[in-house]
């Protein structure tokens, strides 16, 4: 069975959706540009768009 929840951050750029598969927690990150990752740890999710964030406004 396969949960779904979407999480809004304070970040503009980014909505969270947790999927939750086999006892696995996905992270699926879409921003502006239209990001996409998936990843077992909310942290390395977050510093994935924000690198990717800075990359493009600098």
């Amino acid at each position: 069975m396969t949960r779904r929840k979407i999480v809004q951050t304070t970040d503009p750029y980014q909505i969270q959706e947790v999927i939750e598969k086999d006892g696995r927690i996905h992270w699926e990150i879409f921003g502006p540009y239209g990001f996409l990752s998936d990843h077992t740890s909310l942290a390395d999710a977050e510093t994935k768009v924000k690198d990717l964030i800075k990359g493009i406004t600098q």
